[in-house]
């Protein structure tokens, strides 16, 4: 760890001794995981080659030993069943890096993926789209698997034609990880992450998903250090 991130551990390390703050706490546990993370671990778990995981700390495209910390739960669940969606094509939405496609594209033994961001970064491992964020324009069944990670509550008002047409583009699964509302501490990060948000507890994303005609295979929740996460596996109901 350089000394410019030991010195920003020890301020928010600092600042949380004073109080308790979801960003803060995030921060913190973002450089602990950047400063001791196991990436031998990761690799040996997940199968992604840690060259692979080193190359992304090492750039700076993304915290792996965070990502793989905060997230293990839908990687392993991937790794679960790699060998059902192996050769999966999939769309990322809100691909950021596109730091998961990198990792799935290991996981899931494909090279077939798009990503879409409504901004994209200026350093990105893959060519990212530009979107509106208001609708997904792909053609009907065009990918296996559909991604939401971590974007669905900053899509507002657009979240459920986004789920509309994740529903349309999916041929197998639609997958999400969340920030639910499920205590006092998560109202208070939601507030914090995005004042002009979205943020549903979880029956209400349930609800939701049922509505748009999708069908819960599995959830459950994420590292909930700072603030509550889950993540949802959908089936969409094509009948």
């Amino acid at each position: 760890m350089k000394a410019t991130e030991r010195l920003k551990l020890a301020v928010f390390q600092a600042l949380l001794c004073l109080g308790h703050n979801s960003r803060y706490e995030m921060r913190r546990a973002m450089l602990t995981a950047a400063r001791d993370g196991d990436l031998p671990r990761v690799a040996r778990e997940t199968g992604i080659r840690q060259e692979t995981l080193e190359r992304q700390r090492d750039s700076g495209l993304d915290n792996p030993a965070y990502r793989f910390e905060r997230d293990q739960g839908l990687l392993l669940y991937l790794v679960s069943h790699a060998a059902e969606l192996k050769g999966c094509s999939w769309l990322d939405v809100g691909a950021d890096t596109g730091a998961v496609s990198v990792y799935l594209s290991e996981i899931l033994q494909s090279t077939n993926f798009a990503l879409c961001d409504v901004s994209v970064p200026a350093r990105t491992n893959f060519p990212v789209r530009k979107i509106d964020g208001t609708r997904l324009d792909y053609e009907r069944d065009s990918f296996d698997l559909v991604f939401f990670s971590y974007v669905l509550h900053h899509a507002g008002e657009n979240t459920i034609s986004l789920l509309r047409d994740a529903h349309r583009i999916a041929r197998r699964h639609v997958i999400v990880a969340e920030d639910p509302k499920v205590t006092e501490t998560d109202y208070r990060w939601a507030h914090q992450d995005d004042r002009r948000g979205t943020f549903r507890g979880l029956k209400e994303w349930r609800d939701l998903f049922a509505l748009l005609g999708f069908a819960l295979v599995h959830d459950e929740p994420l590292d909930c250090r700072g603030h509550s996460r889950h993540f949802f596996i959908l089936a969409p109901n094509k009948a």
